[in-house]
């Protein structure tokens, strides 16, 4: 994805996500997403609840993983 204003692609665990990061949502689809909170999830501890929005459509969604998963993603750059 070609977005100003982001550091480059890593990978690193779900734990490592802050909000405003950039995340692959769906790698087969190169599809993008915005973090807009990181919570430990209700029901499993050893996980973590993303609440984000997609940056196609502005779609608001959620996924749980592992805390200690390892995801795609990219730090806003620093200003």
């Amino acid at each position: 994805v070609d977005e100003g204003g982001y550091g480059e692609i890593v990978e690193g665990t779900a734990g490592d996500l802050v909000v405003g990061d950039l995340l692959l949502s769906d790698p087969s689809l190169d599809a993008w997403v915005v973090v807009e909170s990181v919570e430990p999830d209700i029901v499993d501890e050893d996980a973590l609840a993303i609440e984000y929005r997609d940056l196609e459509s502005g779609d608001e969604g959620l996924m749980t993983v592992a805390d200690n998963e390892l995801l795609t993603y990219r730090h806003p750059e620093a200003t």
